[in-house]
């Protein structure tokens, strides 16, 4: 409880800011009124705004957050999110003004009914393991012993790096998610069972990533290549990359409930600890009405990039040195000047746009500017988020797939709810905007996926892509999946959300023409997609294919079928047709029956990659290809010999001609032949 003279002092101070609030919108709509008559005007509603901002920084920021307050209201919004979002388990921390307010766990931690403390219960919150291991690389950076601009390869000879493009690779493309490799997981990026869980110089040499693009162009975000800083920190520092984070920022630190091992098998050294690994949470899903508690998922074959195990109220102590420039106590896991370094932007799209820090992302909240990460494994959600200039920082993590709901605009929430905004109102949209619309309308494929493995089919299906159209009211629209963001033009090209304000900006290439923009934390780039490679036009041909196929077979006589292997003119080609659209549609199935099996069962697509049902398919993918150039071959005596009519020829080249524009497209999508890792 706070003594009588501080809640009255709080109550005073916020008594002022509601008043001085309430006069300053009464003063701001006089002015704008006044200012449309009176231009001089609007130099007076500006500085009203400004001493307006300074009041409330004044009255806001002295102020402490209430911690009463805060739990009852995160008690509120978690409860009623797990409850609506299916969410088993979450822990949740809050830090302000170089103190923890907050550290408390919700529900349970498997199916026994085991309760989350924040103290004990440690979550997996995946790709957050990235901050710890961007720490290190700074680290390393301050002791001279790494150069962020060198080539990584000096760094990490036992692993053959591509330069398709006559440009190294560095740590800073690293950091910033441009190192020009495609993107990959099925198979390789979780793994269930321990024994074949593999170290993580044998994952990157087993598992490399094809270069798709030049280092430092467009962002794809990678797992892999942040497993490979840090696999540049082992090498450097002599230690293994666990022993390292442990030695220099878990021990230091004091986070005793943290690590980066696995209760791995005994062909790899030193697991998790028996202590910890007893209170770890369980990946949760739910099964009808009861919860069911997952095996554990490996990550430690690129730990880097997504191994840690925490609490919440260990992730408090990381937070907090970050938030005071890399120290904590008579802890220094970071010097002032690297710190501020790490803290500040190495790479963004535009001027406007929030950028990628030293390993961590920026992300804007109501006029304010903070770094943080988000992540996510199978079954745990999780986020983090510090703001400087609120001296706040919160994380929270979820042991179930619902927890992306969950922990979505939860920092947004708590930035609106315990500080003043800074945000200006929305402009209008410009009254000609409808009319430019056209020059942003369309799909947008992005960046990270697959090039060159067969996971490209997943493009054909929409994964990647976003779209983008006007509405009559003049603003613009993003969907994707099944978010839909409203943008309004600032500038030329440049767009600002409405419900947030974040900054996008599209690029033109030299003709003027929109190619494409990166996603409001830039690890993403969305490239504009013609005509050719649509996913929808290449979409619209498998699917029109596949129904002439099919109506092709249905309207054959099969009695007549033993009459085609007879030496007859025009009975080669024919059942040469027969035969393509027969095996056509044999794959779809197949593939239509793998896909809904692995959406039924994440295992298949996860763990058991490839299948025996995928292999089967992909097999039948590789006859029909065989058949579909039989068929094209057998066209030329059907035409140069004048067989059958002229209407019954064109109506079969046809046929072989859809039959090879499935080929096409498939092959694009690597779906032709045996195309994994």
């Amino acid at each position: 409880m706070k003594p009588d003279g501080e809640k009255n002092d709080i109550t005073k101070r916020r008594d002022l800011r509601e008043r001085y609030g309430t006069l300053t919108k009464a003063t701001f709509n006089i002015l704008e009124h006044a200012s449309m008559k009176k231009p001089w005007l609007q130099i007076i509603k500006q500085c009203s705004l400004t001493l307006a901002a300074v009041i409330i920084s004044i009255t806001s920021f002295a102020q402490p957050i209430d911690p009463h307050e805060l739990e009852a209201y995160l008690d509120g919004v978690i409860e009623s999110r797990m409850e609506s979002f299916n969410v088993a388990g979450v822990t949740v921390s809050v830090v302000h003004q170089g103190g923890t307010l907050l550290a408390k766990g919700y529900g349970i931690a498997d199916n026994d009914g085991r309760l989350v403390t924040s103290e004990n219960t440690l979550f997996r919150p995946g790709s957050i393991s990235k901050t710890f291991t961007w720490t290190a690389v700074m680290q390393l950076v301050e002791q001279g012993k790494l150069d962020l601009n060198a080539p990584i390869q000096q760094y990490v000879p036992e692993i053959n790096l591509p330069e398709e493009f006559g440009i190294p690779i560095t740590m800073a493309h690293l950091m910033t998610h441009r190192p020009g490799l495609e993107d990959g997981a099925l198979g390789h990026l979780f793994e269930n069972n321990p024994d074949e869980v593999k170290t993580l110089t044998e994952y990157l040499q087993n598992y490399p990533m094809a270069q798709v693009r030049a280092p430092g162009t467009l962002p794809a975000y990678s797992n892999w290549g942040t497993a490979l800083a840090g696999l540049a920190v082992a090498n450097i520092s002599g230690q293994q990359f666990e022993d390292y984070i442990e030695d220099h920022i878990l021990l230091p630190l004091q986070m005793t409930s943290s690590t980066f091992r696995e209760p791995w098998a005994a062909h790899l050294p030193d697991p998790m600890p028996e202590d910890l690994h007893t209170r770890l949470s369980k990946g949760m899903a739910r099964e009808l009405d009861a919860w069911t508690a997952n095996k554990i998922v490996f990550i430690s074959q690129l730990g880097p990039a997504g191994a840690l195990s925490t609490t919440s109220t260990d992730m408090t102590r990381f937070m907090l040195a970050h938030l005071n420039d890399g120290s904590l106590g008579d802890a220094q896991i970071l010097e002032l000047e690297t710190a501020r370094r790490m803290h500040s932007a190495l790479w963004r799209p535009s001027d406007q746009m929030a950028g990628n820090f030293h390993g961590f992302l920026e992300t804007r909240l109501n006029g304010y500017s903070g770094y943080g990460h988000n992540g996510a494994t199978l079954y745990f959600m999780s986020d983090m988020l510090m703001i400087p200039e609120l001296s706040f920082g919160y994380f929270i993590s979820t042991n179930s797939s619902g927890g992306s709901r969950l922990i979505d605009g939860l920092g947004k929430l708590l930035v609106e709810r315990f500080f003043p905004s800074k945000t200006r109102p929305n402009p209008k949209p410009p009254t000609d905007f409808l009319e430019r619309s056209e020059r942003y309308n369309g799909q947008y494929i992005g960046t990270r996926r697959s090039y060159t493995q067969v996971e490209a089919i997943q493009a054909l299906l929409g994964v990647y892509n976003i779209n983008i159209s006007a509405e009559r009211e003049g603003y613009l629209l993003i969907h994707q999946g099944e978010d839909v963001g409203r943008f309004v033009e600032i500038s030329p090209d440049t767009f600002q959300r409405v419900d947030s304000q974040e900054i996008v900006s599209f690029d033109e290439n030299e003709r003027g023409e929109i190619v494409g923009l990166p996603t409001m934390r830039p690890v993403v780039y969305f490239e504009r997609l013609g005509l050719l490679n649509n996913p929808n036009i290449h979409l619209s041909w498998i699917v029109l294919s596949l129904l002439i196929f099919l109506a092709t077979l249905v309207k054959f006589n099969f009695k007549e079928l033993p009459s085609l292997f007879k030496s007859k003119p025009g009975h080669p080609a024919r059942l040469s047709v027969l035969t393509m659209s027969a095996l056509w549609i044999l794959f779809f199935t197949l593939g239509g029956i793998y896909s809904v099996n692995s959406l039924a069962d994440l295992n298949q697509a996860i763990f058991e990659f490839p299948s025996a049902l995928f292999i089967g398919a992909m097999t039948v993918s590789s006859i029909a290809t065989i058949e579909t150039f039989r068929a094209a071959i057998l066209l030329w005596p059907l035409w140069a010999k004048g067989i059958w009519t002229r209407r019954k020829r064109i109506r079969h080249s046809l046929l072989v001609a859809l039959g090879l524009g499935v080929y096409v497209i498939l092959n694009h999508y690597n779906a032709i032949g045996y195309h994994w890792l």
